[in-house]
């Protein structure tokens, strides 16, 4: 079974995350992912990025890492940062829709989406490696501060605090909260309207 299906919606891509629950990252779900960032913006007109129901994504799948070589798991975590910015740089919008929880490399792959859609109710998001003992990646510190501000996201990594999508509202981190049987609705209308967005000027504003 696949960790990541691509589903056509019109003009849409729907990329969705389907590795178990948890949708745990590990190196399979890592090199799929790639694989299909890799002609995604040249395909569609807009991308919407989506999990489970319960979880988003956990974020990296550390049992597995555990098991790996340090040369391996150096080798992942680089290519981790590089899917991050792969997304981050796909010339076509890219809105994520977050039915679940969204923890640590969950909040990341969401920081690297233009637009930020979560389920109401109690989906939990932030950067909790502090916890693990381990610091946040210098990409995901970046982005996490050009989204929420430098005060707000020393804060967030400092306390490794999960914390209900909705209330990151006022932060920035999540743009709009919606009910969970209309979130993916109203992640595609998103999508749908930046797509309207002249391409080429759109790729290099981002």
């Amino acid at each position: 079974m696949s960790c990541v299906n691509i589903a056509p919606q019109d003009d849409v891509a729907v990329l969705r995350l389907t590795n178990g629950v948890t949708n745990a990252i590990g190196p399979r779900m890592l090199q799929e992912m790639s694989d299909a960032l890799s002609g995604i913006g040249a395909e569609y007109r807009a991308v919407v990025l989506a999990g489970g129901e319960k979880f988003f994504s956990i974020g990296l799948n550390i049992p597995e890492l555990l098991g790996m070589e340090e040369t391996a798991i150096w080798d992942f975590l680089t290519g981790f940062d590089r899917l991050v910015m792969d997304l981050l740089r796909l010339p076509v919008p890219v809105v994520c829709s977050i039915g679940g929880h969204a923890t640590a490399g969950g909040t990341i792959l969401a920081l690297a989406c233009d637009v930020r859609l979560a389920a109401s109710g109690r989906r939990l998001m932030g950067l909790n490696e502090i916890q693990l003992g381990v610091p946040v990646p210098f990409v995901a510190d970046m982005l996490l501060r050009q989204v929420v501000g430098d005060r707000q996201a020393t804060r967030m990594m400092v306390t490794g605090e999960l914390v209900p999508a909705e209330s990151t509202v006022a932060w920035g981190l999540v743009d709009s909260v919606h009910e969970p049987g209309q979130l993916e609705t109203a992640a595609l209308a998103r999508a749908r309207e930046l797509g309207e967005c002249p391409q080429p000027a759109y790729a290099v504003i981002k």
